[in-house]
């Protein structure tokens, strides 16, 4: 009978590999996903209902592929093995806020699409102010991972290590 004890993943984690989920590789996803729809539909009286607003290019398919990286790093974090997987899972939350942050850049400052002379100006307006608020919570959401991955409690999970009381601590100190 083995007497070592199985560590749980501590709530700071969970939270963290969840958002990381959420913001670094569901949200990529469905905007590329929805950016395919809306560029590539046609009704069914023939007319295009394509938008120029989301744009399915190069750059929103390599954001949907560090998605998906992310989603296969998360599951191996979540399980925490190998105990490595948590710098992997950090740098594919990094790699993929950055370049989100980048998108939201180059899309902000790029060519206005000009549609019937500003038809669709409120739409581009929506767009860019939707660009301009996701990069601070990427920013700080990519943040908050790193630091909790980084915690104690999380080294101590990928190690499966139980923590030490303060009590622990204090007699070891003391000798």
């Amino acid at each position: 009978m083995s007497n070592k004890t199985r560590v749980f993943r501590p709530l700071g984690l969970t939270i963290a590999i969840l958002t990381g989920i959420i913001a670094f590789s569901a949200y990529p996803l469905l905007k590329a996903y929805f950016a395919w729809r809306l560029n590539n539909c046609t009704t069914v009286d023939g007319f295009t209902c394509g938008s120029t607003t989301f744009p399915f290019d190069a750059l929103t398919q390599g954001i949907a592929g560090l998605g998906i990286l992310v989603f296969i790093t998360a599951i191996f974090a979540w399980r925490g093995k190998p105990p490595e997987v948590r710098f992997v899972f950090q740098g594919s939350v990094l790699l993929t806020a950055f370049m989100l942050v980048l998108e939201s850049i180059i899309r902000i400052q790029g060519d206005k699409p000009t549609i019937w002379e500003g038809g669709i100006d409120s739409t581009v307006q929506l767009f860019e102010s939707v660009l301009k608020g996701q990069i601070p919570i990427l920013i700080l959401v990519a943040l908050y991972i790193i630091w909790y991955c980084n915690r104690a409690p999380a080294r101590a999970f990928y190690r499966q290590e139980a923590m030490k009381t303060l009590r622990e601590i204090m007699e070891e100190n003391k000798e």
